[in-house]
């Protein structure tokens, strides 16, 4: 068959010599000498075609896989410093001796190229690695063959209409996503490693100079300059690189596009920085984007966007950008607080107590008020989980650490003077925080300083304060895991989450080496197949849709209950889900979707794969997997059930690639109390966002705390024991720690989730017709 096909484009040519289609000679000897012959086979079944790009470690070739009948590319390793290879050969030599060790040390660097980017698997925007190999004394990967031009080529007609070149970035913003999240850095996104189809549609390429981890190949790619797109950093070697490197290069793609002009040299900008924005180029953006496009072409990586959904967001409208001198003169500002904060030199610290004195006695009445008085401040919380969280913040909010600026100290001396006394109001026979207001606003109850708005429906009726010009003003929202949407959730900032929880499938990982004999005995009874799980996606997430469909199908049973099911249905149906307002449109893809979530309940419980209630705190395991949050992980983690008693799989539920992520303890603060009590209720809310202490003996959700905390190595740590028992822990806490990630968030209407999750609990509602019934009393109600 080789022989009647065409070396070039692979068509059927039959006995002719030349080619019909392209016009190819058969026998044309390759462009350089050391290219393999056209023809030559490579693992039995790739029919090596003509080169068709080549750098100074890597020649590909188009290729045909005569097991699946398809056009590939095939990438073989050839570094010209250190191999060569005779004309009509197929195995490259080393130049000398001596080099073995080094060019060992570059091919599993290049395997280690294909074995980061394969898991990436069928990703429509990223060339796809089908597999590798070594051969011939070299390596090879085989990747998908893509037939599109370069963006390059369309750059050069001139710039883009504004919406085109929007719409383009967008593309390559998602795929970047895609592999930032893998903890890989492209280092070289360029616009001769980017196809364009036709219909706009990208694939990102080439990731030998990528960043894959922080092992010596890892992190040893090809370092590589192009002018105009390499950030500053990249002239000054790998140390300071990161995702804002890549971000750099973005900037600098999106700014061409626009203007039609690449963006002056990075090297040329570090010495004087004449760039002008897009605008003044004549581009017809809005002034955002104008900021948001300057902010991430920032000569500093430090004034720059640190991950990449911070670009998507400003360039989408949800965050406001900066131009990075505007953003330079905040920085400084920050930094002499900084400086003081830590107490690093003397004369910092005086700067800071003056920039306090002059900045905050001023403009911020959290730091201006004086609490000299003894005072009580009343916290109302709706269990018992979210009391023991709040109890661990206290200590926080009065004891002083060597660290701590002058000012911070002195607030923290005042809030001594106040008792904070946190009271669940479920054990005060209230039955939901609802009613607890309700009857301080009749009179019966004295109405609290603060209290969690988690499962209160309309907070109109109550008179609070806003969090605008007090705990919102002393924060970066960068500085918290997700949480640069809450302004955008939370217009008014009368409720400030403390805490967030994230969605999470738990799966009985039967193929585990900790499954034990007497385990398999179970399984065998049980008919639990090993292997016949769900299994998740490399990146360690898995798709709603699967989840379902493996239940439908009988593969799976998976546990979840009615707030779970309710909450799963509105992330996953975004249509029947206003997540500004929290309301609910209970229209009949609503009710099929959250009937099937309640299926999937009943037939885990009905066909009980597995239960382990050895201890009162004991966790059961229902069917063969659970779908829930933070509590379900405590249970199981109280159970101690992660000691190899049933090894389990934790993976990320997603929706379209995006996480499920619940705003959790929301706190909100009362308008009628004293003015010093609510100064004291504002610290304690300031404290609650910057807690180091992730929850209190696994029971609760996360905190969003300051996200810099978990550069510290104890703060790490303890966040990481949320993940202790999980098999899968290390990605599962990557995506969770990961800040920038895509997610859908709960901010609103979690009252309204609750609420209707518990009227379908106490009716006893199964089918859909009564579930349909109830959602149209429910919103009347």
């Amino acid at each position: 068959m080789a022989n009647e096909l065409c070396m070039r484009c692979f068509n059927v040519k039959g006995k002719y010599s030349v080619c019909p289609f392209c016009g190819y000679e058969d026998g044309t000897p390759p462009d350089k000498p050391h290219y393999l012959m056209p023809g030559t086979i490579l693992a039995g079944h790739f029919i090596a075609g003509v080169a068709i790009g080549a750098s100074e470690s890597r020649i590909a070739y188009k290729c045909y896989d005569t097991t699946l009948g398809v056009i590939v590319t095939v990438k073989e390793f050839y570094p010209e410093n250190l191999v060569r290879r005779k004309t009509g050969d197929t195995s490259v030599e080393l130049f000398a001796t001596g080099k073995e060790k080094e060019y060992r040390t570059q091919t599993e660097r290049f395997l280690l190229e294909a074995q980061s980017i394969a898991p990436l698997g069928k990703v429509k925007d990223i060339v796809n690695v089908y597999d590798y190999f070594e051969e011939n004394n070299t390596a090879y990967t085989i990747t998908e063959y893509v037939d599109d031009d370069l963006l390059l080529k369309r750059m050069k007609e001139g710039k883009m209409e504004p919406g085109v070149a929007s719409a383009i970035m967008g593309r390559i913003i998602e795929a970047v996503k895609k592999i930032h999240v893998q903890g890989i850095i492209h280092r070289n996104l360029t616009p001769v490693n980017i196809y364009i189809s036709l219909d706009n549609e990208i694939k990102i390429s080439n990731f030998s100079s990528a960043y894959l981890n922080d092992s010596v190949q890892g992190a040893s790619g090809n370092i590589v300059i192009e002018q105009g797109y390499s950030a500053p950093e990249q002239y000054h070697g790998n140390k300071t690189l990161g995702y804002f490197t890549d971000i750099y290069s973005l900037g600098a793609i999106y700014y061409q596009m626009l203007t039609g002009q690449k963006p002056d040299d990075a090297s040329k900008r570090e010495v004087k920085d004449n760039l002008k924005s897009p605008i003044k180029c004549g581009a017809a953006i809005d002034e955002n984007t104008d900021k948001a496009i300057m902010e991430a072409l920032a000569v500093q990586p430090e004034l720059r966007f640190q991950g990449i959904q911070q670009f998507d967001d400003a360039l989408n409208g949800k965050r406001i950008a900066e131009y990075p001198k505007d953003k330079l003169r905040k920085t400084r500002r920050k930094r002499f607080w900084a400086a003081s904060y830590i107490g690093m030199a003397l004369v910092a610290a005086v700067v800071g107590i003056m920039f306090f004195d002059r900045y905050y006695n001023k403009e911020n009445i959290m730091f201006d008020t004086k609490i000299t008085k003894a005072d009580t401040v009343t916290i109302w919380v709706d269990s018992a989980d979210c009391k023991e969280a709040l109890e661990s913040v206290k200590s926080g909010v009065s004891e002083i650490n060597p660290g701590d600026s002058e000012a911070v100290q002195q607030m923290k001396k005042e809030n001594g003077n106040i008792e904070y006394i946190i009271e669940d109001i479920t054990s005060g026979g209230y039955g939901s925080m609802d009613s607890a207001l309700q009857a301080a606003l009749d009179g019966k109850e004295q109405f609290p300083d603060i209290f969690v708005s988690d499962n209160v429906p309309d907070l109109e009726k109550y008179d609070l304060v806003s969090y605008k010009d007090n705990v919102y003003k002393n924060i970066n929202t960068d500085d918290y895991l997700y949480f640069s949407a809450y302004e955008q959730y939370f217009p008014d900032m009368k409720e400030m989450p403390v805490s967030f929880d994230v969605l999470l499938f738990y799966a009985i990982d039967t193929e585990n080496s900790a499954v034990t004999s007497e385990m398999k005995k179970q399984f065998k009874k049980y008919k639990i197949k090993q292997g016949s799980l769900v299994s998740a996606s490399s990146d360690g997430t898995i798709e709603l849709k699967d989840i379902i469909e493996a239940n439908n199908s009988g593969t799976e049973y998976t546990y979840l209950d009615e707030n779970t099911a309710a909450l799963a249905t509105a992330l996953y149906n975004r249509g029947s889900f206003n997540n500004y307002n929290g309301t609910f449109n209970f229209d009949e893809d609503f009710i099929s979707v959250f009937s099937d979530f309640l299926k999937m309940q009943d037939k885990a419980v009905k066909n009980a794969k597995w239960k382990n209630s050895s201890s009162k705190n004991a966790a059961i395991m229902y069917g063969t997997s659970v779908l829930s949050g933070s509590g379900y992980r405590s249970r199981w983690f109280t159970a101690k059930l992660g000691n190899n008693s049933i090894p389990y799989n934790v993976m990320v539920p997603v929706v379209d690639g995006k996480m499920l992520v619940q705003y959790k303890m929301k706190l909100a603060i009362s308008a009628s109390t004293s003015k010093s009590r609510r100064i004291a209720a504002e610290r304690f809310v300031y404290f609650a966002l910057g807690q180091q202490q992730c929850a209190v003996d696994k029971n609760t959700a996360y905190p969003v705390f300051d996200a810099m905390l978990l550069e510290t190595k104890e703060t790490a740590s303890t966040f990481d024991e949320f993940f202790e028992i999980n098999t899968s822990q290390s990605i599962v806490q990557t995506l969770v720690k990961e800040k920038h990630y895509p997610c859908m968030v709960v901010a609103k209407g979690s009252g309204d989730i609750a609420k209707f999750a518990a009227g379908i609990k106490e009716n006893g509602l199964r089918n859909k017709a009564e579930i349909e019934s109830y959602c149209n009393t429910f919103k009347e109600d």
